[in-house]
């Protein structure tokens, strides 16, 4: 009889372990997720002044940039700030963007940063395992057997937006481009 009872516990034991590590898996299990990045910006030329104000660092006083056509510029003034930071050039079809990113940011991490304060915008989704796929950039969409592709010093990138880590002074292009040919 008891035999019968300890059987019947351990019965519902590795039931409750069974469930629990569905359960575990079940929550862990992720969709592809749409991130939609677009900042309304009504001037978008970022000057080192205003990096300041958004920063929230104090600095001397900054003179302000002529910026050039299609260009944002993004300079960090607090030196202690700076010490982790690299500079990028990112192109994305007409928009030319220089910027700094933290050390061991990846090429998505420099995209949600222009994107949440310059006139830049993507949209990208997520998938589990691999990263996110990037579908569209200043409202140009993935279509007809085109692509947004990823360049960096002027090579094509072998991995994903979201697993390039960039480096000082890294050229990272976005070419819009026929896969079909």
């Amino acid at each position: 009889m008891i035999f019968k009872k300890n059987n019947k516990i351990i019965s519902w034991i590795f039931a409750l372990i069974f469930i629990a590590i569905a359960a575990s898996f079940i929550s862990s299990y992720r969709e592809p997720t749409d991130n939609f990045y677009m900042a309304e910006v009504s001037n978008p030329v970022v000057t080192a002044a205003d990096a300041v104000k958004q920063s929230g660092t104090s600095a001397a006083p900054v003179a302000e940039n002529k910026p050039l056509q299609n260009q944002i510029i993004q300079e960090p003034t607090d030196k202690l700030a700076t010490e982790d930071l690299i500079k990028i050039a990112f192109v994305a079809g007409d928009g030319k963007y220089d910027t700094f990113v933290q050390k061991g940011a990846t090429v998505y991490d420099a995209m949600a940063k222009l994107a949440s304060s310059t006139s830049f915008s993507f949209n990208a989704k997520y998938y589990s395992g691999l990263g996110y796929f990037i579908d569209a950039i200043n409202g140009v969409k993935n279509a007809n057997g085109n692509y947004w592709t990823l360049y960096v010093n002027g090579k094509y990138a072998t991995v994903g937006a979201s697993a390039y880590i960039l480096s000082e002074n890294d050229s990272v292009e976005w070419k819009y481009t026929n896969k079909t040919d």
